[in-house]
């Protein structure tokens, strides 16, 4: 019997690992397509409709700017004080255990928003590590 206990033991300590978890092309996901936002208010709590903002992405210092994309949605976003910070769109650039990224927004030229995030993913969707998703400006 205590054999069996150790045989079970180690077999149990061999089989841990530090590798990190690679994401299967079989994995059930869902169809909904994830988008992160961040909502900028006043201390009122009124929306603040940004003239400009990006996400940058600090490991490589690419810009992504969800801005123009469609009239519509870009002014109920601005009228919600809502933007978008990442999307599942851009999971193929993140690491799973998290990626390091600042959203700056603009007003007049001025930024007044500089916010850092850590986001990762699931290996279906991106997945909010780190970061405040409410910014009150004062």
């Amino acid at each position: 019997m205590r054999i069996l206990f150790l045989i079970t033991c180690f077999i149990s300590i061999a089989s841990c690992t530090d590798e990190p978890i690679v994401c299967t092309e079989n994995i059930a996901c869902t169809r909904q397509f994830e988008i992160l936002t961040v909502k900028i208010s006043d201390h009122l709590g009124e929306p603040i409709p940004l003239d400009n903002y990006f996400t940058l992405d600090l490991p490589n210092g690419n810009i992504y700017d969800f801005q123009n994309q469609d009239d519509y949605l870009d002014s109920v976003s601005k009228a919600n004080g809502n933007y978008i910070l990442l999307t599942d769109g851009q999971m193929n650039i993140i690491n799973k255990s998290g990626t390091r990224f600042t959203f700056k927004g603009f007003v007049n030229n001025m930024e007044v928003v500089s916010e850092n995030y850590l986001i990762g993913h699931d290996c279906c969707h991106v997945v909010l590590m780190e970061g405040n998703t409410e910014i009150i400006l004062n």
